[in-house]
């Protein structure tokens, strides 16, 4: 009756997935990101999802990297859970955008045409380094956490000649108010530094969904790096 015990089997132990002394990936679905989310745990106990549907950093935290339960069992059709948290997460749509060819998401595409995920490399702590093409432009991307937990941040554009400006955007949230030498802050805590970014301009804009920091890269730009730090 009601002081039976639960059948054996049916309450399962949450499965943990953990970065030791190399990094480590999980390529599944994940919450608010989808099938196409890349999990990367860090021994530093730095966490992010990349989504190679989108080209965005969708997802950052600290400590413990994931609980896998949801897609190994059941035939694979859940979620991977962060371990723990809490979970920042960044602003929807493509990191890299054209602004004169501007675009929505919708139910049947959420990724824009064009743009391509060209793979990754590891290090040789297994690190992955991002390849991908948006808005015309091909980028890599490298992330490498330090030692107080913070996640400094590369992005490598191509040398592609730009028929037109490009923005690509670093920090998201409904607010992002500016600070003291060069580094900027979003309500949800999150905190951006800016290392380098080859003089290019900086500028928070308003959205829809509240507030974005950008850099601009004007028409003929190629080749250039942006370095950032990000710190909570």
């Amino acid at each position: 009756g009601r002081q039976a015990r639960p059948p054996r089997g049916l309450v399962q132990e949450p499965l943990t997935l953990l970065a030791s002394e190399e990094a480590v990936m999980l390529r599944r679905s994940w919450p608010g990101v989808g099938k196409r989310g890349i999990g990367v745990g860090y021994p530093e106990q730095v966490n992010l999802v990349f989504d190679a549907e989108q080209m965005r950093l969708a997802m950052l935290w600290k400590g413990r990297f994931a609980d896998p339960g949801g897609v190994w069992r059941s035939q694979g059709h859940g979620t991977v859970r962060p371990l723990d948290g809490p979970v920042l997460t960044l602003g929807d749509g493509p990191d890299l955008t054209n602004p004169a060819v501007p675009w929505e998401p919708s139910e049947s595409q959420r990724r824009p045409p064009g743009f391509r995920f060209a793979g990754y490399e590891l290090d040789d702590r297994r690190r992955p380094r991002l390849r991908y093409v948006a808005a015309g432009v091909t980028v890599e991307e490298f992330f490498v956490p330090g030692a107080d937990q913070s996640l400094r941040r590369t992005v490598v554009l191509g040398r592609d000649m730009l028929d037109g400006a490009r923005q690509f955007r670093l920090l998201a949230g409904k607010t992002v108010e500016p600070q003291e030498n060069r580094s900027f802050v979003a309500d949800t805590g999150l905190r951006l530094n800016v290392r380098s970014v080859d003089g290019l301009p900086l500028e928070v804009v308003e959205t829809a969904a509240g507030q974005e920091l950008r850099v601009t890269l004007p028409g003929g730009t190629f080749g250039k790096t942006l370095e950032v730090e990000y710190a909570w």
